[in-house]
């Protein structure tokens, strides 16, 4: 859980639905559970990048002033995409000098 809030925003959304059922978890959810720590096992070398040239490899960086850092944030819902209790999963990240600074991804 550390490491999603903390440290690595790609693995946030399945932290968190795995969070919500941690308590008993089926045979499915086990497997998912290892996959994630698989995936952060072999992706431990990734790391965030925070840099003007970073930055101008972002989508929406065109016609920014080079060596600048800006500001840019991207959102999304599901929409009470879930069945049982019709909630939203929604989500947010914002980047500075294109690397990620406060992220989020949560059951509304």
């Amino acid at each position: 859980m550390y490491a999603a809030v903390h440290t690595r925003p790609d693995a946030a959304f399945a932290t968190g639905q795995l969070a919500r059922v941690v308590q008993c978890p089926n045979e499915e959810q086990v497997a998912a559970g290892e996959r994630v720590a698989k995936y952060l096992g072999q992706t431990a070398t990734v790391g965030l990048q925070y840099s003007a040239a970073a930055q101008r490899r972002q989508k929406g960086a065109d016609g920014v002033e080079p060596g600048r850092l800006f500001l840019t944030a991207f959102s999304d819902a599901s929409w009470a995409s879930e069945p049982e209790d019709m909630t939203s999963v929604g989500g947010f990240i914002c980047c500075v000098g294109g690397g990620p600074t406060a992220w989020e991804s949560k059951k509304q």
